[in-house]
């Protein structure tokens, strides 16, 4: 059962569908579900609690603005689905890859100053481990099938991770979010594009030459939309945490951190005329003559 699935009753079906014969459906009983019976999922909010309480580097008030971003997630995430009117399974499945995302992000940047390497790069690879790592086992405690919400949470952070790769390449020029943003959106775009079609490609392989070109045609423009939706979701899942990440001295020192992302020296200080002149003594510079 999802991890939001709430409480309260539940109409159960079963199914069975025989070679040459309709689906048959029982008659349908109702199931009292209790929010207590989510128990599965407690390890994954101990792992959490433990990440904010346990880590030294989290041993500050400011550690706990992580639960911002979470909340905002797990509370709006319905909203797309009542507002598109979509049905129970595919609620159950959406929801429980959203909770998989969020709390994975949001232990990522608990963990960050654990994960930085010398190399970016490295710390890039480690971070997309991790989150493909703790998202599938927080998925599988969710009790809904494996493979569909398994294959859409990995080729989501497929592209995220490289889509950050991407966002964090050398630039000379100074940093800034924005550009940060929207390189890392648009790396995620592609390669969600490229994972997909590339799905399809291999399913389609050997009979491309049957269909006619208006079934493939309607069939890759179906991809393309599902393709960029899914790009779209998954970087509004983590858009959250990256405003925090840019934003708050305590996480945008993380975000730096791993980023490799060099200090601004550029800071306008007023500095006096006094200033200059004793910056000039010290140096071995004249002093100004007096009138």
């Amino acid at each position: 059962m999802p991890l939001l699935a709430g409480d309260g009753p539940f109409r159960v079906v079963a199914s069975l569908a025989i070679d040459g014969i309709d689906r048959v459906a029982s008659e349908s009983a109702v199931v009292e579900w209790h929010w207590y019976y989510h128990g599965a999922a407690v390890p994954l909010w101990a792992i959490l609690a433990l990440a904010l309480v346990g880590l030294r580097e989290n041993r500050n008030f400011r550690a706990w603005l992580i639960l911002i971003p979470l909340a905002v997630v797990l509370i709006l995430w319905r909203t797309p689905m009542l507002l598109f009117g979509a049905g129970e399974r595919t609620s159950q499945y959406v929801g429980a890859i959203v909770v998989a995302a969020a709390m994975s992000w949001a232990l990522l940047w608990l963990i960050a100053p654990k994960l930085v390497h010398r190399s970016r790069a490295v710390t890039i690879f480690v971070m997309g481990v991790f989150l493909i790592v703790f998202g599938g086992l927080a998925i599988y405690v969710q009790g809904v099938e494996l493979m569909p919400c398994l294959t859409i949470y990995g080729i989501a952070m497929l592209g995220a991770v490289l889509g950050m790769a991407i966002a964090a390449r050398p630039n000379r020029r100074p940093f800034r979010p924005t550009r940060f943003a929207v390189w890392m959106f648009l790396g995620w775009l592609v390669i969600t594009w490229m994972a997909i079609f590339g799905m399809f490609a291999f399913s389609l392989a050997g009979r491309c030459a049957e269909l006619p070109a208006s079934i493939l045609i309607g069939q890759m423009i179906v991809v393309s939309v599902m393709a960029s939706v899914l790009s779209l979701a998954g970087y509004a899942v983590q858009f959250p945490f990256l405003i925090l990440a840019f934003n708050h001295p305590f996480y945008r020192d993380r975000f730096d951190a791993i980023f490799h992302i060099p200090k601004d020296v550029t800071t306008t200080a007023v500095v006096s005329e006094k200033d200059v002149v004793e910056t000039n003594e010290d140096s071995g510079g004249s002093k100004p003559c007096d009138g």
